[in-house]
C-alpha cells in the first residue's frame, strides 16, 4: 500500500483488512463469511463516497486559468 502510494503514483491507496483477529486466518467459518462480506461491501460504499466527495473538493478547489 505505502509503495503504490508514495512510488506507483496511485492516488487512493487502501488496504482492506477482514474481521478475523488472527485465529482464522482465510479460513472463516461458515457463519463469519456473509457478515464479513456484508461488512465489506458497506466498507467499499463508504470508501467510495470519501473518495468521490474528495474529488469533487479538489476540483472546487483547482485555480481556474
Amino acid at each position: 500500500m505505502d509503495w503504490a502510494y508514495a512510488r506507483g503514483g496511485i492516488k487512493y491507496s487502501y488496504t482492506i483488512k477482514l474481521r478475523d483477529t488472527g485465529n482464522h486466518g482465510f479460513l472463516l467459518p461458515k457463519s463469519d463469511i456473509v457478515p464479513s462480506g456484508e461488512e465489506t461491501f458497506a466498507m467499499c460504499l463508504a470508501l467510495a463516497e470519501f473518495i468521490r466527495q474528495k474529488e469533487i473538493e479538489g476540483q472546487n478547489r483547482a485555480p481556474s486559468s
